[in-house]
């Protein structure tokens, strides 16, 4: 195929954006790891019409697979801005980059509700 031929330009010059998709996972497996699976965090999709939609979910195996939403990012194709819903304070917040998205969620993830879940399934999967 020419070069001549190709409307589409110079694709290699595309940057690669790390997804809300990406990070949340990344923080599922940092969770997985740190409690030695004893309970782990994981990452559904789906998608309504144009938006797509992930929400983060701890899972206690030993408790009936007992479960415990965390929060959900939605965003367009575009990626950013993105929404992010903390269901500890049922509100979601706008996030404008990938840099504010991890802010944002870090007090999601560090915050007293959420600590105080890790430490009660924890402790009743080991019991």
């Amino acid at each position: 195929m020419s070069e001549d031929n190709n409307l589409w330009g110079d694709l290699s010059t595309l940057k690669m954006i790390r997804t809300p998709k990406t990070i949340l996972a990344e923080q599922a497996d940092f969770l997985n790891q740190a409690t030695g699976g004893v309970i782990r965090a994981q990452v559904s999709s789906t998608q309504s019409g144009a938006n797509l939609s992930y929400n983060l979910v701890i899972v206690a195996p030993v408790l009936s697979n007992y479960s415990y939403s965390v929060c959900a990012v939605s965003h367009d194709i575009n990626v950013y801005p993105c929404k992010l819903y903390s269901y500890a304070t049922n509100s979601w917040q706008d996030c404008e980059h990938e840099q504010d998205l991890k802010e944002k969620l870090a007090v999601i993830l560090r915050g007293d509700k959420t600590r105080r879940v890790i430490e009660s399934l924890l402790s009743q999967s080991q019991a």
